[in-house]
Parts: C-alpha cells; structure tokens; sequence
C-alpha cells in the first residue's frame, strides 16, 4: 500500500463516525421536536412559544418553567376575580332603576358577571385548604398601643 492510499482510508475512517454523529443529532433533534409536540398537545393551556430545546432534557425543563408561568397567571387572575365579581356586584346594584346607555338589562349583566367572577373566586378559595390557611391575627396595626386589662398605670 501506498502512503496515498493509506491517507484516503484514514480520511474515510475518520469520516464515517462524523456522518455517523451527524445523523445521531438529526435524530434526537427530531425526537426532541416530536416529544415536545406530544407535551403541547396534552397540555393545550402552556403555550408553544415558551417551549423550546433542541433535546429531550431541554424541551422538559422550558415546558416545566411553562407550566410555572401558567400556574402562576391562573393563581393572580382568580386572585382578582375576587376584587371584580365585589366591583361587579356593586355596580349593579348602583345601577339598578338608573337610566345608562347599556340599555335596560345592563345591571343584570353585571351582577351575572360578578357572580360568576365570585364563584371562580371561591373555588379558588376553596383549594386552600383549613390546615394550609393563612389566618390573621389582627385585621391592622392599632395606631396607639393596646391598653392592658390587667394593670392600671395611673394618670
């Protein structure tokens, strides 16, 4: 053998394992691809645009920080359900027998809407459980100490 021929079958040596790797991440790039697909199709709420990786590893971490960031904009919005099923409820009592541009049925509108706010707004309530509750002692800070009932310190 020739060192010609020595050199071209080390090059083509060499380069079958290079092809053969490429063709490795072709694969896991499309089995990355099809899982991530799988993940956004059971679960239709995390949007797509926050899942991204070019492996498995990486498409389960976004979809888990995904998930997070849905979690946590469903929990701030039945927080606030709260606040607009009370607005909601109010205003249409205000504007019951009040003439307004909504037409005659526009106070029922909105105690139907604050109705529904509120009873989204109790479930979400309702998951917390009595065991997990947060419960105050005192509704504010008093702006002058509490007085002792025990002691009397004179005038």
């Amino acid at each position: 053998m020739t060192e010609e021929q020595v050199q071209a079958e080390a090059d083509e040596a060499a380069g079958e394992p290079a092809s053969e790797a490429d063709a490795l991440r072709t694969q896991l790039a499309g089995a990355a691809r099809r899982y991530r697909e799988l993940l956004l199709a059971g679960s239709p709420e995390v949007p797509a645009e926050l899942v991204a990786g070019t492996t498995v590893e990486e498409v389960d971490a976004s979809f888990a920080a995904a998930r997070g960031v849905v979690q946590e904009v469903r929990r701030r919005i039945e927080e606030q359900a709260g606040a607009a099923g009370y607005a909601a409820v109010e205003w249409a009592s205000f504007a019951t027998n009040r003439t307004n541009l909504g037409g005659e049925h526009t106070w029922r509108d909105y105690l139907t809407w604050g109705q529904d706010r509120l009873s989204a707004f109790m479930k979400g309530l309702s998951r917390h459980s009595r065991k997990n509750a947060v419960r105050s002692r005192r509704l504010y800070r008093p702006a002058e100490p509490m007085q002792s009932q025990s002691t009397d310190w004179g005038p």
